[in-house]
């Protein structure tokens, strides 16, 4: 693997691992504390927001691989630059690419 994919891979897992956090310490501070304390309206609580924070991570995810794909085609595109951009970024991202794509249809010519 290249140095620019191992580090795409890192980012990745530790993007995982930071939205999967806030479920296990649930999980822990419910084992060691007991129900009573924690409580499992908190409980659910924080599992509806790992839940989202996992669709918002996938989401992301498919638009990173979605530009990656797109950029592979353009001539004047970075694919790497735009997999991150997608992955970091989210729905911001396509915008980007397609408002910089028709800027660079429409722009004059300079002399």
């Amino acid at each position: 693997m290249k140095k620019i994919e191992t580090l795409a891979v890192i980012i990745i897992v530790l993007c995982v691992l930071s939205n999967i956090s806030p479920i296990a310490s649930t999980f822990i501070g419910a084992k060691f504390f007991g129900d009573e304390t924690y409580g499992k309206f908190n409980l659910s609580i924080h599992l509806m927001a790992t839940l989202t924070r996992i669709l918002s991570l996938l989401v992301n995810i498919a638009i990173a691989i979605w530009l990656f794909k797109i950029a592979r085609t353009e001539k004047n595109a970075s694919p790497c630059t735009w997999l991150l951009f997608g992955f970091f970024f989210g729905l911001v991202a396509p915008l980007l690419f397609y408002l910089l794509k028709l800027y660079e249809t429409v722009k004059p010519e300079e002399a």
